[in-house]
């Protein structure tokens, strides 16, 4: 439960931005070209609402449960 309270990105030359698969493959939540280093703003703001989002429902059962 430690990985899923923490936001990774991963940042470089190699990858594709806002590439879910190579994210999904490399463990981290968002990647960005160096390239796009201007807009990051814009994505790391889609990235965190997408990943609050996909996590919404895994939060809420874990409250219920009395462990969050």
């Amino acid at each position: 439960s430690t990985r899923r309270r923490m936001f990774l990105a991963l940042v470089g030359n190699d990858f594709r931005s806002m590439d879910n698969m190579t994210a999904f493959s490399l463990s981290v939540n968002v990647v960005v070209n160096t390239n796009d280093l201007d807009q990051m703003d814009k994505m790391f703001y889609k990235s965190i609402s997408d990943n609050d989002r996909f996590y919404k429902v895994f939060w809420d059962v874990y409250r219920e449960l009395g462990k969050g």
